[in-house]
């Protein structure tokens, strides 16, 4: 069977664990932000939670999603959730056909 060549779509920020380590209670969204950049969702109705995507598809194989919730409390960070680990090397590795 014949399949068309797709390309890896990647959308979204790569926050290391590093980055996601250096988070900790009790700060506040200007020192997250300097840490991790600026949330990909605001939710305007829930303002005090910053929601950070990453998307990664590679070819025909199914679309990997992480997300890391911070919420908010009178400024500062109360809660870190969500299925966020940074990428594997693996999934970027390029196969070569013969």
């Amino acid at each position: 069977m014949f399949r068309p060549h797709r390309v890896t779509v990647q959308q979204g920020k790569i926050l290391t664990q590093k980055m996601i380590k250096a988070i900790i209670p009790g700060m506040t969204r200007d020192q997250i932000v300097y840490i991790l950049g600026t949330p990909d969702i605001v939710d305007p109705f829930s303002p005090n939670t910053m929601i950070y995507v990453y998307t990664n598809q590679v070819g025909y194989l199914p679309r990997s999603t992480r997300k890391l919730i911070l919420t908010l409390s009178d400024g500062k960070l109360i809660k870190l959730s969500g299925n966020y680990s940074p990428p594997s090397r693996l999934a970027y590795k390029v196969y070569k056909t013969k």
